[in-house]
């Protein structure tokens, strides 16, 4: 049987002989048993080759949109084609209580600056990407990819390579004076994903959990969702005040980031980290030591992470790769005492299989070379420049009018404008931005806005001569408030 065959147009021939002997079956234009045309009068009708129109009924055999009888030829099948409904209900899945509470939580990504194109852009939380060996780590990776194994193409065990967990745990144990055994280091996503691990191991409904206040909210909605009772401690200069911990009974999780307090930047002295540790092991309490930036640092001797001072294995390290090189390698490491490695690993597993081997074994060479070292060196340089031409200009331009804080180490200063109610921040971001300059409000990682502005100035990503022009123009604005 010959009939009219309208072609679309789209895709090769034998794609649209397929797709218009299909649609001709299924509208019953043509009938259910109904022999097809021979592939060779089909092809001579419409002036193409019989293998195409062989291909395409082979495919709408295989489909079942026809059949072959041998000796006879192909036929249309019989196609049972459902009705189209004007409108479809969609279901009402029971939610979860964790799915719930999740529902009622700001989104974590409200909580992460957008990159703008402002020229004076004091974007924080992210590296200085001007600096970073871009070069040298494409040619390590390039030669890792080149060199993979068939083994090394399968899946990689879920708590990470074991060649980067040495990696790690040597220089861990240079820079940060972590004390670990490669076997106490789980690799994972970033420090989000440890984050999580951590509180789906201790956080239950109604379980108490200790932050700092202000503190980052990736942990805070975590907890919310996880349904804990969450205690804020304040933090002033000297860090977490440990001496309000004393109130507090049976925590199951305590996050700090003793080594530059985000977002403050204020470091947690050594007397208050034995009180933590103290309260900790009093009270069973596990610590999520969040060390995100840890390596930078431009006064003073270093003081060892809490880990490197747990004697009663109360800490769990975390460490992530976002601000040593970059975010998008979505690296992070976790070092647990030796009781906890198993669980999880085992959560590990359950959550996300493995992260990706070939970054895994780029990175390990990057640190085991001593690639990353000397990154870190040459970055910590440049930026304890930018640091003080941040607060040379912040100094000229507006003297006693604000107070700067966290200038000790980390990529980010908190300006805390003294003159100006918090209720003015929007106007003032506004007004910045008009003139290209890009400032951040530090009121969102506060259970309770202060009241007073503050902002976060992030400088890693600036040049000496943008420092110095974006703090002028944000200091104009600034001044126009504040008559």
């Amino acid at each position: 049987m010959l009939i009219s065959l309208p072609l679309d147009g789209e895709g090769s021939l034998q794609q649209q002989i397929y797709h218009a002997l299909r649609r001709s079956v299924s509208s019953g234009r043509i009938a259910a048993g109904s022999r097809f045309a021979s592939s060779r009068d089909l092809a001579a009708e419409l002036a193409v080759s019989r293998n195409t129109v062989v291909a395409a009924y082979e495919q709408l055999v295989a489909e079942g949109y026809a059949e072959t009888r041998p000796g006879a030829g192909t036929f249309a099948a019989v196609v049972k084609v459902e009705p189209v409904r004007a409108s479809l209900t969609e279901i009402e899945p029971a939610w979860s209580e964790y799915s719930l509470r999740l529902g009622e939580v700001p989104e974590h990504s409200l909580f992460r600056p957008s990159r703008s194109k402002l020229r004076y852009n004091f974007l924080y939380g992210e590296p200085g990407y001007l600096d970073l060996p871009i070069q040298r780590w494409a040619r390590v990776i390039g030669k890792k990819a080149r060199g993979l194994t068939e083994a090394q193409l399968g899946y990689a065990p879920a708590g990470g390579l074991a060649i980067l967990k040495r990696a790690l745990a040597e220089y861990l144990q240079r820079s940060r004076g972590v004390s670990c055994e490669p076997e106490q280091v789980i690799i994972v996503q970033g420090t989000q994903e440890a984050i999580e691990l951590v509180t789906r191991a201790f956080v239950e409904p109604g379980s108490t959990a200790v932050i700092e206040e202000p503190h980052y909210r990736g942990f805070e909605r975590c907890l919310r969702a996880a349904g804990a009772n969450i205690v804020a401690v304040p933090v002033d200069e000297g860090g977490l005040q440990t001496v309000a911990l004393q109130a507090i009974e049976r925590a199951r999780v305590a996050y700090t980031t003793p080594s530059h307090q985000f977002p403050l930047g204020s470091i947690l002295s050594l007397q208050r980290r034995m009180a933590l540790l103290d309260w900790a092991a009093d009270n069973q309490t596990v610590i999520l030591e969040d060390d995100y930036d840890g390596e930078f640092r431009y006064e003073g001797r270093p003081i060892p992470s809490m880990q490197s001072l747990d004697r009663r294995g109360c800490v769990i390290y975390v460490g992530t790769a976002s601000k040593v090189l970059f975010p998008s390698l979505g690296l992070g490491w976790m070092v647990l005492p030796k009781s906890m490695v198993p669980m999880f690993l085992r959560m590990k597993a359950l959550s996300d299989s493995n992260c990706s081997t070939l970054e895994q074994l780029a990175f390990a060479e990057f640190v085991s070379a001593g690639y990353l070292e000397r990154h870190i060196h040459r970055a910590r340089k440049k930026h304890r420049t930018r640091r003080a031409i941040l607060l040379d200009t912040l100094q000229r331009e507006l003297g006693d009018s604000v107070e700067i804080v966290g200038t000790q180490a980390g990529i980010h200063v908190l300006l805390r404008l003294k003159q100006l109610p918090n209720d003015c921040m929007e106007t003032l971001i506004q007004r910045a931005a008009a003139d290209g300059v890009g400032v951040y409000s530090a009121a969102l990682y506060y259970l309770k806005p202060p009241p007073y502005a503050e902002l976060l100035l992030g400088y890693a990503s600036l040049t000496p001569a943008q420092i110095k022009t974006g703090v002028r123009k944000l200091a104009a604005v600034i001044r126009s408030l504040s008559r």
